[in-house]
């Protein structure tokens, strides 16, 4: 018999949190309050997990000992600011799930801060929109698609098919195995020790690239630094 549903939602508001971690005195008056929640899915069929993450530091870990899609979010907001307005929902739809951090970014003195952690299966394809934060991904074995407005981005221990567009802040994969396509407009790419071919277009910003078994292509308009060496493929350095 089949259990599933087509869709099912899972809303965590912070309206209901109990885990207070602590609370400290900013200034002379406005207390900033440190909180943490935890929620979770079952992976069960699912292949693929979109995120999407408008601000807020994200950190997504791949692990072969869990079945679960797990989210751990630490949360900083002053006391003026509503728990209502931190929230986190999963919803599942057959081979595809997706998580929305909805925390707007925060303005003006108030803080609303939301920095997420997500422990996934290691073979799960990832789809990412992300605002603003840094991101790191670790021990993540499926296809990567990441679509990244600001923020530094680090990838280390993977495999798969890798697709970045980023408009600004650094890119450092080190210890992949999978084909790496690149499209930054600003920020230093940093990239070592992968075994599978490399495209990059680069607007601006230093590019250092060695230890690659497989071939490398590079377009840039960058007035900066590209040094390529230990490359076991073809070279194409195209810097206008």
């Amino acid at each position: 018999m089949n259990r599933r549903r087509k869709s099912r939602i899972t809303t965590i508001s912070y309206a209901l949190a109990t885990a207070a971690l602590m609370t400290i005195v900013s200034g002379c008056t406005d207390k900033i309050i440190e909180e943490q929640q935890t929620a979770q899915i079952e992976a069960g069929v699912i292949k693929k997990l979109r995120v999407s993450n408008p601000s807020g530091d994200l950190t997504i870990v791949g692990s072969d000992q869990t079945d679960k899609i797990e989210a751990v979010a630490k949360i900083k907001r002053t006391e003026k600011i509503s728990a209502e307005e931190f929230k986190m929902t999963f919803t599942e739809r057959g081979e595809e799930a997706e998580f929305v951090n909805s925390l707007p970014s925060s303005w003006g003195v108030d803080m609303r801060q939301m920095d997420i952690t997500l422990t996934v299966p290691r073979d799960i394809e990832l789809d990412i929109a992300d605002e603003s934060g840094d991101i790191k991904l670790q021990k993540v074995k499926g296809d990567l698609e990441l679509v990244d407005d600001s923020g530094d981005i680090e990838l280390t221990s993977s495999q798969g098919n890798v697709n970045i567009t980023d408009k600004s802040g650094e890119i450092e994969i080190s210890n992949h195995i999978g084909m790496i396509a690149v499209i930054d407009d600003s920020g230093n790419v940093k990239i070592e020790q992968v075994k599978g071919n490399i495209t990059i277009e680069d607007g601006s910003g230093n590019l250092r690239i060695e230890q690659i078994e497989g071939n490398v292509r590079v377009e840039s308009d960058t007035s900066g630094d590209a040094i390529i060496e230990q490359v076991s493929g073809s070279v194409h350095n195209n810097n206008k």
